[in-house]
């Protein structure tokens, strides 16, 4: 391998990296859902599931900013967030034949998988600020906690963890990274998971 591809690659790896990431789902620790979920009981279990209720996702975001206008923003930027997010992970959802019907709304039963969590920061930044200075000045970024619960009892079966920022060093690339490009990302990964895992795709 030349020195060229070696120095490519590893740009390649940095920029991924600072560009954050959307984990692979992750059994839940003991103590959420009474027991202690493996990666062969997340198969099991979403093989039982025929049905998927996706509930818009709780705003957690901290507002720091002490003007009164500008928290409301933020608040309410984040709570439409929330409800994107979920929007867009049944649309994942909806037309696979892995289950018989994806809703955002009802009851669960023994049959549903429910699908929520928390948005933890949803920032728009700046996009001038991206560019033009960098080193994260108007960062973008978007984190949640996404939480695959089983309708018959509650339970927390497992989860997957989105921390998605821009480019820390800005320029172009930074500029044109927005917070929504990474909710839509995030959603499709979560999307493509569960279907993973209802097919007992470790």
């Amino acid at each position: 391998m030349n020195k060229l591809v070696r120095v490519t690659l590893i740009l390649t790896a940095l920029l991924l990296a600072a560009c954050g990431s959307t984990s692979k789902m992750k059994p839940s620790p003991s103590g959420e859902s009474g027991r202690t979920a493996d990666k062969a009981a997340i198969s099991a279990d979403f093989a039982r599931f025929n049905k998927v209720i996706v509930r818009d996702f709780e705003n957690a975001v901290v507002v720091t900013t002490k003007n009164a206008a500008k928290r409301e923003v933020e608040l309410s930027q984040a709570t439409a967030a929330g409800r994107r997010f979920a929007d867009q992970i049944a649309e994942g959802l909806k037309g696979n034949p892995a289950f018989a019907s994806v809703e955002r709304t009802g009851t669960p039963d023994a049959e549903t998988l429910v699908i929520s969590g928390k948005v933890t920061k949803y920032k728009r930044g700046n996009a001038a600020l991206r560019l033009m200075v960098g080193f994260g000045a108007g960062s973008a970024n978007f984190d949640a906690r996404v939480a695959f619960i089983d309708g018959a009892n509650n339970g927390e079966i497992s989860t997957i963890t989105v921390d998605k920022n821009s480019w820390f060093l800005g320029g172009i690339l930074a500029a044109t990274q927005t917070v929504d490009d990474f909710l839509d990302s995030a959603a499709s990964k979560v999307a493509e998971e569960t279907v993973r895992a209802k097919a007992g795709d470790k």
